[in-house]
């Protein structure tokens, strides 16, 4: 993943992104209001989804490479996202929950957040070949420019609205747990008080 000064933002930075999972709940909320599909959807997935490029590809690039700058590979591609939603489509067409759509959604956003079209290898693998092998990254200069991002004004304002995104829907979700069980709870003492 690229800063906006072209910089690569470093694996733990990418994994503790609350602006790429902030940002693609965010995103999945307004569509839900707008087109009133609010109940299907769930932000759970939607942020597991955003994150979850970066969590398999990573180890898997460490595996298959030997180092962590390969970090774009299978979960990257269309192809995967396909798969993913193809099978979410079948699952509620068939009568099922959104999850697995709402998963292929927050993946689909951190494709456009990485900005894979300018990688056309990756993304459209296998069509264009194998991933491209890039030059390996030593750990500590990882973890020192892991450390400095946080001084770009562009990362630190999109981490603070992801984090605000985030909050704010642990709020709504909290409120509405509570609504729940207190509403279970009236609904009890009432049915107590008719027996």
């Amino acid at each position: 993943m690229n800063c906006a000064h072209g910089k690569r933002v470093p694996f733990l930075a990418q994994v503790l992104s609350f602006r790429t999972i902030g940002i693609a709940i965010g995103i999945a909320y307004l569509i839900a209001r707008i087109f009133k599909i609010r109940d299907s959807v769930s932000y759970l997935f939607i942020g597991i989804g955003a994150i979850s490029p970066v969590l398999i590809d990573k180890p898997l690039s460490v595996i298959l490479y030997g180092n962590i700058s390969n970090g774009r590979i299978f979960m990257h591609t269309l192809l995967v996202f396909f798969i993913l939603f193809l099978i979410g489509l079948v699952i509620f067409k068939s009568g099922g929950d959104a999850k697995m759509l709402c998963l292929s959604g927050g993946i689909f956003w951190h494709l456009i957040e990485d900005k894979m079209w300018e990688e056309p290898v990756t993304l459209f693998w296998p069509l264009y070949g194998n991933f491209p092998v890039k030059e390996h990254e030593e750990v500590f200069n990882w973890v020192i420019s892991m450390l400095m991002q946080i001084k770009e004004p562009f990362t630190f304002i999109t981490e603070v609205v992801g984090f605000v995104i985030v909050l704010l829907l642990l709020k709504s979700c909290v409120s509405s747990r509570r609504f729940i069980i207190r509403k279970q709870v009236k609904e009890e003492g009432r049915g107590n008080l008719q027996n």
